[in-house]
């Protein structure tokens, strides 16, 4: 229990960030190349918080999970790596096959937010590839990127139609 409990979120289930890294490190010295990496941040969590409290605002992360791991294949490593934030590590996958998985992730989410009366949950997604000899970091940063590219696409989107943004 305490093995599980030092590797995993308590509040979603999935990998957490120590384990990630830990993940990467032993990645990057493999030869699961190319790797790529998918950076998701959860859109309106603070706006939630705010407005529901903290249990919905815990409930998105949970549904947020749910669809990471319906998303992704069992040997990827699905991890919340902050508070609004999760990482996936994607061994042997080239660029090609991590924004299929990014689709997946898409059409799981859309289906998610069509089956629930709740609050939508709303995903920024961003993918890194690297080949062997460059750094994982970098794959990290790219990934984060173009998250962040795709948060503010998210919140002009909803500044225009709400007055609000994702936060």
């Amino acid at each position: 229990k305490l093995r599980y409990l030092s590797t995993h979120d308590a509040l979603t289930g999935l990998y957490n960030r120590a384990y990630f890294e830990e993940e990467m490190a032993r990645l990057e010295r493999g030869r699961h190349f190319p790797l790529s990496i998918v950076m998701v941040d959860v859109d309106w969590l603070k706006m939630t918080n705010d407005r529901h409290g903290h249990a919905a605002g815990d409930e998105l992360l949970r549904r947020a999970a749910r669809v990471l791991l319906d998303a992704f294949r069992a040997e990827d490593v699905v991890s919340r790596i902050g508070g609004d934030e999760f990482a996936v590590l994607l061994p042997s996958a080239d660029a090609r096959a991590a924004n299929e998985a990014m689709q997946r992730v898409r059409h799981i989410l859309a289906a998610h937010n069509a089956s629930v009366n709740q609050t939508p949950l709303v995903l920024s997604l961003g993918i890194g590839t690297a080949s062997k000899g460059i750094p994982l970091t970098e794959a990290l940063q790219e990934a984060d990127r173009e998250m962040y590219q795709d948060k503010i696409t998210h919140k002009g989107l909803a500044t225009v139609s709400s007055g609000h943004s994702p936060g």
